[in-house]
């Protein structure tokens, strides 16, 4: 199997993720870096070369433009050469079973294309952080068969995913794209499962002002899925519902994270309108714009 990582600039966080994979039972036969900007600290890339040739696991490494999330994961795909092959995120660390833990999985489970897991928290301490746990609180000790498999902290199958020609849509370029591609997945009839035991932990956002800017651009491109992938293709879709507004609909809350969960809710709501605004606008603008010149045909005629 293989293990890919897309990267941009957190360069000691993609050490410590590699430093975590290297640890495991079960190696990969090598690790894919998919990274949008050039390393600026050639020490960092210097110790992730020798530390996997100590392991003897091959490096494969591609400098690409910023082009975006879903354009640097489809480059990743395309490196891939294994029967098997994962997304983490640079920010994630891993436990010294989960690979060995995915595929034993995987193998038992012969119908199953993406297996997907639990992210925990990695600042025990930190509010934001603990804000997040209890969004992901369900999935502490769920297993069984899902329809959405999140990006990172995802095992595939190669041979599935590159015979149906599944793609990340390149519209989505920083969050949400993972929506995409689990929908392309479930059309393709693809079977996915999670397990709490595929684990990691998760830099989540630490502060109110990122915690902002993340769930309202998760509201912007969820916005951008339905209007997409849902509204106008009705084939087999995800139930988006149940995604949104996670806050609202999180039990059991401990009462000093309530307004953590409504920031988030708030967040993902504000994304949400302004890119039903925008498109919409766009849209206005071009049917108007189509009127205009079928006009100015007629009247030239």
């Amino acid at each position: 199997m293989e293990v890919a990582i897309i990267t941009r600039e957190r360069e000691n966080n993609l050490l410590n993720c590699i430093s975590c994979i290297v640890k495991n039972s079960d190696l990969p036969k090598s690790i894919i870096i998919v990274k949008s900007k050039p390393f600026k600290n050639k020490r960092v890339f210097s110790q992730i070369r020798n530390l996997l040739i100590s392991k003897g696991i091959k490096l494969k490494y591609r400098q690409i433009d910023d082009l975006g999330i879903s354009y640097s994961r489809n480059i990743a795909i395309s490196m891939v050469k294994e029967n098997i092959y994962a997304f983490i995120d640079d920010d994630e660390y891993c436990s010294a079973n989960w690979i060995y833990t995915a595929k034993n999985i995987l193998l038992k489970h012969s119908d199953v294309m993406a297996l997907t897991g639990y992210k925990d928290i990695y600042y025990q301490d930190n509010y934001w952080n603990l804000v997040w746990k209890e969004l992901c609180k369900e999935g502490e000790n769920a297993k069984g068969y899902v329809e959405f498999a999140t990006s990172s902290n995802t095992f595939y199958r190669t041979q599935f995913i590159k015979k149906n020609h599944l793609k990340y849509d390149n519209d989505f370029k920083t969050s949400s794209e993972d929506f995409v591609f689990s929908q392309k997945v479930k059309q393709a009839n693809g079977r996915m499962w999670y397990s709490h035991r595929v684990r990691v932990k998760h830099q989540f956002r630490t502060s109110m002002i990122s915690i902002i800017k993340q769930w309202f651009d998760y509201g912007k491109t969820i916005y951008l899925f339905e209007n997409k992938y849902i509204v106008k293709n009705t084939i087999n879709p995800i139930n988006i519902k149940r995604f949104i507004f996670q806050g609202i609909k999180t039990k059991n809350k401990n009462l000093i994270l309530i307004p953590g969960l409504i920031t988030v809710d708030l967040s993902l709501i504000c994304g949400y309108l302004y890119s039903a605004l925008i498109i919409k606008h766009n849209s206005l603008k071009h049917y108007f714009k189509i009127i205009v010149l079928s006009m100015k045909d007629h009247f030239i005629l």
